[in-house]
């Protein structure tokens, strides 16, 4: 698990093999939370693309990812979203902090 609003990874991965992610396609998550979409579209080469309404799951400060850890001492030690991607050796995504009820994804 990669955060408290993640998809399981499990099942990110068959979703973007299911649709045959692979380089240079743009996959986008409008409902992104930790990114476990974007993991595995990124894993198959593709640029990723989330939308976020929670500013704080992004930034990481609200969010505690280890025990005994709190949201201030996680902050510091730098684990936002994009902490994720670089672990993994992957591109580092786009994130946008919107509403989708106010989609930016439209014209």
């Amino acid at each position: 698990v990669l955060g408290p609003t993640t998809m399981d990874t499990g099942l990110s991965f068959l979703m973007a093999n299911a649709i045959q992610v692979k380089a240079g396609d743009v996959v986008l998550d409008p409902f992104a939370g930790t990114g476990g979409v974007m993991i595995a579209a990124s894993h198959f080469g593709a640029l990723a693309v989330g939308g976020e309404i929670d500013p704080r799951v992004v930034s990481g400060v609200a969010c505690v990812y280890s025990k005994n850890q709190t949201a201030e001492e996680e902050r510091q030690r730098g684990r936002g979203v994009r902490v994720n991607f670089s672990h993994y050796g992957l591109a580092r995504p786009e994130y946008v902090v919107c509403d989708n009820a106010s989609s930016p994804w439209r014209r």
